[in-house]
């Protein structure tokens, strides 16, 4: 690979992306051991996210805001109407991944999180290593949806809109 087509590779947008995947990597090892997700990244989300408004004009700003509440008020209703549904990091963090990520991506991401998650807590059931009534920290989930979803999120997206 020449210098050329390496610094190509480098530019703000990718460097702001792989911001956001070092922030979810921490959310998830954080998560994970403690199952508390600091709110400072969600924060740091949403600032990500302000850059990526003038970086990635064509995720204005009314798809940011709807993809910041597509997803995480349905948790946040679900989590009122049956208590411990979802983790308040866990909304917040879907709330700052939308700003982030945008509509469509957001949903990728919320998909494959909860696949991750719910075929874990299978796992965990069958082999009798959690009970139906545990809680098991799905940040590491999102995260892992949400890497993939600004990885490659609009193409996931517009190939399912295909069908």
């Amino acid at each position: 690979m020449s210098l050329e087509n390496f610094l190509h590779l480098i530019s703000l947008e990718n460097v702001v992306v792989l911001c956001y995947l070092g922030i979810l990597l921490a959310v998830a090892l954080i998560d994970w051991r403690t199952r508390i997700i600091p709110n400072r990244f969600h924060i740091f989300i949403l600032l990500l996210g302000m850059a990526q408004l003038f970086l990635v004009p064509e995720h204005g700003l009314g798809d940011r805001l709807t993809g910041m509440l597509l997803v995480s008020v349905p948790m946040l209703l679900l989590t009122l109407a049956v208590p411990g549904a979802f983790g308040g990091g866990d909304i917040k963090l879907m709330a700052a991944s939308g700003f982030f990520l945008g509509m469509d991506a957001i949903v990728c991401a919320m998909l494959f999180g909860l696949l991750t998650g719910g075929v874990y807590a299978a796992f965990m059931l069958a082999t009798k290593r959690l009970k139906k009534t545990d809680q098991f920290a799905l940040g590491p989930f999102l995260a892992l949806g949400l890497g993939l979803a600004a990885l490659w999120g609009d193409r996931i997206a517009a190939w399912y809109l295909i069908f």
